[in-house]
Protein backbone atom coordinates (compact mmCIF):
# COMPACT_ATOMS: atom_id res chain seq x y z
CA UNK A 1 0.00 0.00 0.00
CA UNK A 2 3.11 2.51 0.64
CA UNK A 3 4.75 1.46 -2.05
CA UNK A 4 1.19 2.57 -4.31
CA UNK A 5 0.85 5.45 -2.38
CA UNK A 6 4.66 6.70 -3.01
CA UNK A 7 4.23 5.45 -7.30
CA UNK A 8 0.84 7.86 -7.30
CA UNK A 9 2.74 10.99 -5.31
CA UNK A 10 5.90 10.62 -7.98
CA UNK A 11 3.44 10.44 -10.93
CA UNK A 12 1.22 13.79 -9.58
CA UNK A 13 4.63 15.32 -9.07
CA UNK A 14 6.15 14.30 -12.58
CA UNK A 15 2.57 15.81 -13.95
CA UNK A 16 3.17 18.51 -12.29
CA UNK A 17 6.97 19.36 -13.76
CA UNK A 18 6.01 18.56 -16.78
CA UNK A 19 2.75 21.31 -16.71
CA UNK A 20 4.47 23.68 -15.63
CA UNK A 21 4.65 27.36 -17.17
CA UNK A 22 8.50 28.74 -18.06
CA UNK A 23 8.32 32.93 -17.38
CA UNK A 24 10.78 34.83 -18.90
CA UNK A 25 11.16 38.85 -18.05
CA UNK A 26 12.09 41.29 -20.75
CA UNK A 27 13.61 44.02 -19.35
CA UNK A 28 15.26 45.88 -21.92
CA UNK A 29 13.57 48.22 -24.81
CA UNK A 30 14.88 48.32 -28.22
CA UNK A 31 14.64 48.60 -31.69
CA UNK A 32 14.20 45.50 -34.23
CA UNK A 33 18.34 45.15 -35.14
CA UNK A 34 17.07 45.53 -38.76
CA UNK A 35 15.06 48.18 -38.56
CA UNK A 36 14.71 50.55 -41.33
CA UNK A 37 16.77 53.89 -41.44
CA UNK A 38 13.50 56.91 -41.03
CA UNK A 39 14.37 60.38 -41.59
CA UNK A 40 11.55 63.05 -40.78
CA UNK A 41 12.15 66.43 -41.82
CA UNK A 42 11.07 69.67 -40.48
CA UNK A 43 8.34 71.57 -42.29
CA UNK A 44 6.70 74.97 -41.44
CA UNK A 45 3.44 74.58 -40.14
CA UNK A 46 1.28 71.82 -38.53
CA UNK A 47 -0.66 68.82 -40.23
CA UNK A 48 -3.07 68.97 -37.40
CA UNK A 49 -5.13 71.96 -35.94
CA UNK A 50 -2.92 72.45 -32.63
CA UNK A 51 -2.81 74.72 -29.66
CA UNK A 52 0.49 76.09 -29.07
CA UNK A 53 2.17 77.54 -26.37
CA UNK A 54 3.69 80.85 -25.67
CA UNK A 55 6.55 81.31 -28.06
CA UNK A 56 8.04 83.28 -31.21
CA UNK A 57 6.12 81.49 -33.61
CA UNK A 58 8.72 82.84 -36.65
CA UNK A 59 11.30 80.00 -35.15
CA UNK A 60 9.08 77.33 -35.29
CA UNK A 61 9.28 73.99 -37.80
CA UNK A 62 6.87 70.90 -37.00
CA UNK A 63 7.15 67.56 -37.42
CA UNK A 64 4.79 64.58 -36.82
CA UNK A 65 4.91 60.56 -35.57
CA UNK A 66 2.37 57.49 -35.98
CA UNK A 67 2.08 56.58 -32.56
CA UNK A 68 -0.44 53.40 -34.04
CA UNK A 69 -1.40 51.32 -36.80
CA UNK A 70 -5.19 51.21 -35.45
CA UNK A 71 -7.85 52.92 -37.41
CA UNK A 72 -9.79 54.28 -34.84
CA UNK A 73 -7.38 56.14 -33.36
CA UNK A 74 -6.09 59.22 -33.92
CA UNK A 75 -2.77 57.79 -34.21
CA UNK A 76 -0.77 61.27 -35.63
CA UNK A 77 1.31 62.69 -32.89
CA UNK A 78 2.71 66.38 -33.23
CA UNK A 79 5.45 68.05 -32.34
CA UNK A 80 6.83 71.45 -32.29
CA UNK A 81 10.76 72.63 -32.45
CA UNK A 82 11.96 75.78 -31.25
CA UNK A 83 15.79 76.09 -32.15
CA UNK A 84 18.88 77.72 -29.75
CA UNK A 85 22.06 77.82 -30.26
CA UNK A 86 22.62 75.53 -27.87
CA UNK A 87 19.53 73.12 -28.20
CA UNK A 88 16.38 72.25 -29.62
CA UNK A 89 13.43 72.57 -27.38
CA UNK A 90 10.78 69.94 -27.88
CA UNK A 91 6.71 70.62 -27.66
CA UNK A 92 5.53 67.35 -27.80
CA UNK A 93 1.47 66.12 -27.95
CA UNK A 94 2.87 63.14 -25.71
CA UNK A 95 -0.76 63.05 -24.58
CA UNK A 96 -2.47 63.40 -28.15
CA UNK A 97 -4.86 65.66 -27.31
CA UNK A 98 -3.66 68.60 -30.06
CA UNK A 99 -2.64 70.79 -26.97
CA UNK A 100 0.96 71.45 -27.18
CA UNK A 101 0.58 73.67 -23.91
CA UNK A 102 -0.42 70.81 -21.23
CA UNK A 103 2.75 68.39 -21.41
CA UNK A 104 5.47 69.65 -19.41
CA UNK A 105 6.81 71.19 -22.55
CA UNK A 106 9.65 72.33 -23.50
CA UNK A 107 11.72 69.33 -23.25
CA UNK A 108 15.84 70.23 -24.17
CA UNK A 109 17.41 68.05 -26.94
CA UNK A 110 20.72 69.53 -26.53
CA UNK A 111 23.00 70.00 -29.49
CA UNK A 112 25.79 68.14 -27.79
CA UNK A 113 23.62 65.01 -27.21
CA UNK A 114 22.66 63.07 -30.51
CA UNK A 115 19.48 60.84 -29.05
CA UNK A 116 16.33 62.22 -27.04
CA UNK A 117 13.95 59.68 -26.48
CA UNK A 118 10.07 60.17 -25.32
CA UNK A 119 7.47 58.27 -24.09
CA UNK A 120 3.82 58.60 -26.44
CA UNK A 121 1.48 57.80 -23.54
CA UNK A 122 -1.89 56.36 -24.08
CA UNK A 123 -4.78 58.53 -22.37
CA UNK A 124 -6.46 56.01 -20.75
CA UNK A 125 -3.89 53.65 -19.34
CA UNK A 126 -0.58 55.10 -18.63
CA UNK A 127 0.95 52.09 -18.76
CA UNK A 128 0.62 52.01 -22.34
CA UNK A 129 3.41 53.95 -23.91
CA UNK A 130 5.32 54.01 -26.92
CA UNK A 131 9.02 55.11 -26.93
CA UNK A 132 10.40 57.42 -29.77
CA UNK A 133 13.93 57.92 -30.04
CA UNK A 134 14.89 61.20 -32.37
CA UNK A 135 18.69 61.01 -33.42
CA UNK A 136 20.90 63.86 -35.34
CA UNK A 137 23.20 60.91 -36.68
CA UNK A 138 21.65 58.05 -37.44
CA UNK A 139 21.88 54.62 -34.53
CA UNK A 140 22.86 52.06 -37.04
CA UNK A 141 20.91 49.44 -36.53
CA UNK A 142 21.14 47.81 -39.61
CA UNK A 143 24.99 46.70 -39.32
CA UNK A 144 24.62 46.91 -43.56
CA UNK A 145 24.67 50.67 -43.55
CA UNK A 146 26.99 52.71 -42.91
CA UNK A 147 26.40 56.25 -40.79
CA UNK A 148 29.14 57.77 -43.21
CA UNK A 149 27.04 56.92 -46.66
CA UNK A 150 24.36 58.57 -44.72
CA UNK A 151 25.31 62.33 -43.72
CA UNK A 152 28.59 64.25 -44.59
CA UNK A 153 30.85 64.88 -41.69
CA UNK A 154 28.98 67.71 -40.26
CA UNK A 155 25.93 66.74 -39.74
CA UNK A 156 24.33 67.35 -43.88
CA UNK A 157 22.29 64.01 -45.45
CA UNK A 158 24.24 62.89 -48.33
CA UNK A 159 23.38 64.88 -51.67
CA UNK A 160 21.00 61.08 -52.66
CA UNK A 161 19.22 60.74 -49.67
CA UNK A 162 18.21 64.58 -49.40
CA UNK A 163 17.06 64.42 -53.60
CA UNK A 164 14.70 61.50 -52.47
CA UNK A 165 13.03 63.81 -49.92
CA UNK A 166 13.06 66.52 -52.10
CA UNK A 167 10.50 64.78 -54.18
CA UNK A 168 8.16 64.32 -50.91
CA UNK A 169 9.11 68.33 -49.56
CA UNK A 170 10.10 69.95 -52.50
CA UNK A 171 12.00 72.99 -50.03
CA UNK A 172 13.69 70.54 -47.76
CA UNK A 173 17.63 71.07 -47.87
CA UNK A 174 19.09 68.00 -46.11
CA UNK A 175 21.23 70.74 -44.18
CA UNK A 176 21.70 69.87 -40.31
CA UNK A 177 18.95 70.75 -38.00
CA UNK A 178 16.55 70.68 -40.81
CA UNK A 179 15.32 67.06 -39.89
CA UNK A 180 15.99 64.25 -37.58
CA UNK A 181 16.39 60.60 -37.91
CA UNK A 182 14.02 58.45 -35.82
CA UNK A 183 13.00 55.34 -34.51
CA UNK A 184 10.09 53.81 -32.49
CA UNK A 185 11.26 51.63 -29.33
CA UNK A 186 9.01 48.43 -30.35
CA UNK A 187 11.09 45.25 -29.24
CA UNK A 188 10.71 44.20 -25.49
CA UNK A 189 13.69 41.78 -24.97
CA UNK A 190 14.89 39.23 -22.50
CA UNK A 191 16.84 35.38 -22.56
CA UNK A 192 15.35 32.28 -22.13
CA UNK A 193 16.80 29.73 -20.72
CA UNK A 194 16.63 25.87 -21.72
CA UNK A 195 18.47 23.16 -20.75
CA UNK A 196 21.56 25.38 -20.25
CA UNK A 197 21.02 26.79 -22.91
CA UNK A 198 20.36 30.31 -23.43
CA UNK A 199 17.93 31.70 -26.57
CA UNK A 200 17.88 35.83 -27.19
CA UNK A 201 13.97 36.14 -27.62
CA UNK A 202 11.66 39.30 -28.09
CA UNK A 203 7.97 40.79 -28.29
CA UNK A 204 7.43 43.04 -31.26
CA UNK A 205 4.91 45.82 -30.73
CA UNK A 206 4.12 45.44 -34.69
CA UNK A 207 1.29 47.80 -34.45
CA UNK A 208 3.34 50.69 -32.73
CA UNK A 209 0.33 51.01 -29.67
CA UNK A 210 2.54 50.41 -26.84
CA UNK A 211 0.79 47.26 -26.45
CA UNK A 212 2.40 43.54 -27.25
CA UNK A 213 -0.44 41.22 -26.82
CA UNK A 214 -2.35 42.01 -29.75
CA UNK A 215 -3.43 38.77 -32.05
CA UNK A 216 -6.35 40.07 -34.01
CA UNK A 217 -6.61 40.90 -38.43
CA UNK A 218 -3.01 42.07 -40.15
CA UNK A 219 -1.46 43.72 -37.36
CA UNK A 220 -0.80 40.99 -34.90
CA UNK A 221 2.33 41.17 -32.79
CA UNK A 222 4.86 38.84 -33.18
CA UNK A 223 7.17 36.65 -31.05
CA UNK A 224 10.96 36.30 -32.09
CA UNK A 225 13.70 33.96 -31.48
CA UNK A 226 17.47 34.75 -32.18
CA UNK A 227 17.70 30.37 -33.32
CA UNK A 228 20.97 30.55 -35.51
CA UNK A 229 22.50 32.58 -32.57
CA UNK A 230 23.81 35.72 -34.21
CA UNK A 231 22.64 38.15 -31.42
CA UNK A 232 19.86 39.93 -33.41
CA UNK A 233 16.34 39.87 -32.97
CA UNK A 234 14.77 41.07 -36.34
CA UNK A 235 12.32 40.52 -39.30
CA UNK A 236 15.08 39.54 -42.12
CA UNK A 237 15.24 36.11 -40.56
CA UNK A 238 11.77 34.86 -41.23
CA UNK A 239 12.00 31.07 -39.91
CA UNK A 240 12.95 33.15 -36.42
CA UNK A 241 9.72 35.07 -36.27
CA UNK A 242 6.13 33.69 -35.24
CA UNK A 243 2.99 34.89 -34.54
CA UNK A 244 2.03 34.98 -30.65
CA UNK A 245 -0.18 31.41 -31.63
CA UNK A 246 2.07 29.86 -33.16
CA UNK A 247 3.73 26.16 -31.83
CA UNK A 248 7.60 26.70 -32.03
CA UNK A 249 10.74 23.94 -31.34
CA UNK A 250 13.70 24.41 -29.13
CA UNK A 251 15.66 21.82 -27.88
CA UNK A 252 13.93 19.05 -29.48
CA UNK A 253 10.32 20.21 -27.82
CA UNK A 254 7.49 21.98 -28.98
CA UNK A 255 6.53 25.53 -27.18
CA UNK A 256 3.62 27.89 -27.28
CA UNK A 257 3.17 30.92 -25.49
CA UNK A 258 0.53 30.99 -22.73
CA UNK A 259 0.73 34.41 -21.15
CA UNK A 260 1.66 37.44 -22.97
CA UNK A 261 1.91 40.48 -20.45
CA UNK A 262 0.15 43.90 -22.43
CA UNK A 263 3.01 46.18 -21.66
CA UNK A 264 5.65 43.85 -23.05
CA UNK A 265 7.28 43.24 -18.90
CA UNK A 266 7.29 39.10 -19.62
CA UNK A 267 5.93 36.14 -21.35
CA UNK A 268 4.80 32.33 -20.07
CA UNK A 269 5.56 29.74 -22.63
CA UNK A 270 4.82 26.17 -21.67
CA UNK A 271 6.21 22.74 -23.93
CA UNK A 272 2.59 21.41 -25.57
CA UNK A 273 2.44 18.30 -27.63
CA UNK A 274 0.83 20.00 -30.54
CA UNK A 275 1.91 20.40 -33.81
CA UNK A 276 4.45 22.99 -35.02
CA UNK A 277 2.56 25.97 -36.69
CA UNK A 278 3.83 28.48 -39.24
CA UNK A 279 1.39 31.15 -39.14
CA UNK A 280 3.75 34.26 -39.87
CA UNK A 281 5.23 31.95 -42.38
CA UNK A 282 2.35 31.28 -44.12
CA UNK A 283 0.94 34.77 -43.92
CA UNK A 284 4.52 35.98 -45.79
CA UNK A 285 4.26 33.53 -48.36
CA UNK A 286 0.51 34.36 -48.89
CA UNK A 287 1.76 38.19 -49.36
CA UNK A 288 4.39 37.51 -51.44
CA UNK A 289 2.44 34.96 -54.16
CA UNK A 290 0.16 37.93 -54.42
CA UNK A 291 2.81 39.63 -56.18
CA UNK A 292 4.24 36.81 -58.01
CA UNK A 293 2.87 37.95 -61.58
CA UNK A 294 5.25 41.50 -61.02
CA UNK A 295 8.10 38.99 -61.32
CA UNK A 296 7.50 37.11 -64.85
CA UNK A 297 9.34 39.92 -66.88
CA UNK A 298 12.90 39.59 -65.42
CA UNK A 299 15.24 38.11 -66.87
CA UNK A 300 18.15 37.13 -65.43
CA UNK A 301 21.63 37.89 -67.06
CA UNK A 302 25.37 36.43 -67.36
CA UNK A 303 25.79 37.80 -63.81
CA UNK A 304 23.66 34.77 -62.32
CA UNK A 305 24.20 32.39 -65.59
CA UNK A 306 28.46 32.69 -65.16
CA UNK A 307 28.78 31.59 -61.58
CA UNK A 308 30.93 29.01 -60.64
CA UNK A 309 29.68 27.02 -57.15
CA UNK A 310 30.98 24.37 -54.82
CA UNK A 311 29.41 20.88 -53.90
CA UNK A 312 28.87 19.56 -50.82
CA UNK A 313 32.26 17.76 -51.97
CA UNK A 314 34.05 20.61 -53.19
CA UNK A 315 33.66 20.25 -56.97
CA UNK A 316 32.85 23.03 -59.02
CA UNK A 317 29.53 23.32 -60.62
CA UNK A 318 28.21 25.63 -63.35
CA UNK A 319 24.85 26.78 -63.26
CA UNK A 320 25.25 27.32 -67.39
CA UNK A 321 25.13 23.69 -67.50
CA UNK A 322 21.43 23.77 -66.51
CA UNK A 323 19.85 26.28 -68.79
CA UNK A 324 17.97 24.86 -70.82
CA UNK A 325 15.75 23.66 -68.57
CA UNK A 326 13.00 25.03 -65.36
CA UNK A 327 15.27 25.41 -62.37
CA UNK A 328 13.85 25.40 -58.66
CA UNK A 329 16.58 27.24 -56.55
CA UNK A 330 15.81 26.25 -52.63
CA UNK A 331 17.79 28.26 -50.84
CA UNK A 332 17.63 26.19 -47.09
CA UNK A 333 19.54 25.31 -43.43
CA UNK A 334 19.67 22.61 -41.32
CA UNK A 335 18.17 24.00 -38.41
CA UNK A 336 15.23 25.58 -40.01
CA UNK A 337 12.43 23.62 -39.23
CA UNK A 338 10.38 25.27 -41.99
CA UNK A 339 13.02 24.06 -44.58
CA UNK A 340 13.14 20.32 -43.63
CA UNK A 341 9.05 20.25 -43.46
CA UNK A 342 8.92 21.42 -47.29
CA UNK A 343 11.25 18.39 -48.22
CA UNK A 344 8.33 15.83 -48.77
CA UNK A 345 7.23 18.38 -51.29
CA UNK A 346 10.49 18.60 -53.16
CA UNK A 347 10.81 15.35 -53.03
CA UNK A 348 7.41 14.88 -54.97
CA UNK A 349 8.47 17.00 -57.13
CA UNK A 350 11.66 15.99 -57.98
CA UNK A 351 10.09 12.39 -59.30
CA UNK A 352 6.89 13.48 -60.82
CA UNK A 353 8.15 16.41 -63.13
CA UNK A 354 10.84 14.81 -65.64
CA UNK A 355 14.29 15.42 -65.29
CA UNK A 356 14.91 16.59 -69.07
CA UNK A 357 11.77 19.08 -68.15
CA UNK A 358 13.21 19.70 -64.44
CA UNK A 359 15.58 20.46 -61.83
CA UNK A 360 16.60 21.07 -58.14
CA UNK A 361 19.71 23.31 -57.18
CA UNK A 362 19.68 23.20 -53.10
CA UNK A 363 21.67 26.14 -51.75
CA UNK A 364 22.96 25.02 -48.31
CA UNK A 365 23.76 27.93 -45.91
CA UNK A 366 26.91 26.44 -43.84
CA UNK A 367 26.01 23.53 -41.49
CA UNK A 368 27.40 20.08 -40.44
CA UNK A 369 28.05 18.94 -43.51
CA UNK A 370 27.83 15.20 -42.16
CA UNK A 371 24.52 15.73 -40.99
CA UNK A 372 23.83 17.11 -44.20
CA UNK A 373 24.57 14.47 -46.50
CA UNK A 374 23.03 11.83 -43.94
CA UNK A 375 19.70 14.05 -44.03
CA UNK A 376 20.23 14.06 -47.91
CA UNK A 377 20.83 10.20 -47.96
CA UNK A 378 17.57 9.36 -45.80
CA UNK A 379 15.37 11.62 -47.46
CA UNK A 380 15.99 10.64 -50.98
CA UNK A 381 17.19 14.37 -51.95
CA UNK A 382 18.34 13.52 -55.09
CA UNK A 383 19.11 16.79 -57.00
CA UNK A 384 21.99 19.00 -56.97
CA UNK A 385 23.16 20.39 -53.25
CA UNK A 386 25.81 23.73 -53.57
CA UNK A 387 26.98 25.70 -51.17
CA UNK A 388 26.41 28.85 -50.11
CA UNK A 389 27.12 31.64 -52.18
CA UNK A 390 26.84 35.08 -51.52
CA UNK A 391 26.79 36.31 -54.84
CA UNK A 392 23.68 34.20 -55.61
CA UNK A 393 21.79 35.77 -52.26
CA UNK A 394 22.80 39.03 -53.40
CA UNK A 395 21.19 38.51 -57.03
CA UNK A 396 17.99 37.33 -55.55
CA UNK A 397 17.92 39.32 -52.50
CA UNK A 398 17.72 36.22 -50.41
CA UNK A 399 16.46 37.33 -46.17
CA UNK A 400 15.18 34.08 -45.07
CA UNK A 401 14.98 30.51 -45.66
CA UNK A 402 13.57 28.67 -47.28
CA UNK A 403 13.28 30.88 -50.25
CA UNK A 404 12.24 28.69 -53.27
CA UNK A 405 12.58 30.53 -56.86
CA UNK A 406 11.57 28.77 -60.01
CA UNK A 407 13.04 30.25 -63.37
CA UNK A 408 11.79 29.23 -67.14
CA UNK A 409 14.07 27.82 -69.82
CA UNK A 410 14.49 31.30 -71.21
CA UNK A 411 16.02 32.40 -68.08
CA UNK A 412 12.40 34.21 -66.49
CA UNK A 413 12.09 34.07 -63.06
CA UNK A 414 8.53 32.61 -62.61
CA UNK A 415 7.85 32.99 -58.82
CA UNK A 416 9.88 34.41 -55.74
CA UNK A 417 8.56 32.65 -52.33
CA UNK A 418 9.10 31.07 -49.13
CA UNK A 419 7.39 27.55 -48.28
CA UNK A 420 6.13 25.15 -51.10
CA UNK A 421 3.98 23.14 -52.07
CA UNK A 422 3.45 20.43 -55.23
CA UNK A 423 0.11 22.52 -56.71
CA UNK A 424 2.00 25.09 -57.49
CA UNK A 425 4.29 23.61 -60.05
CA UNK A 426 1.09 23.01 -62.14
CA UNK A 427 0.90 26.82 -62.82
CA UNK A 428 3.88 27.13 -64.61
CA UNK A 429 5.43 23.92 -65.37
CA UNK A 430 3.01 22.71 -68.80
Amino acid sequence: MRILFFLMLLVVFTTSLSAQSIRVNLNVKTTLDDEELIITPLYDNPKEKLILPECDKTKAKFFDTYYSQSVDDDDKISLMVIKTDTSDLLYIDKNNDEDLTNDDSPYIFNLKDNEYIFDIIKEKDTRQTLKVSLQRKPAVYNKNVMESEIITSNGDLKKNITNIYKSLYPNFTGKKRTFYFYNRITLSRGKLILSNKTYQIGLYDFNNNGLFNDTEGKSSDLFIIDLNEDKRLGLEIIQEVFELNDVFELDGHNYKIITVDPYGRFLEIKETSEKLTFYYLKKIQESASKNVNLLNNIVLNDKFWNLTLKTLDGKSFHINTKKEKYLLLNFWELWCKPCVAEIPELVYVSRTIPEEKFEIISILVMSDLELVKKMINEKEMHWTHVLDNEEMKKIFKVKGYPTNILISPEGKILFNCYLINRTIFSEYIK
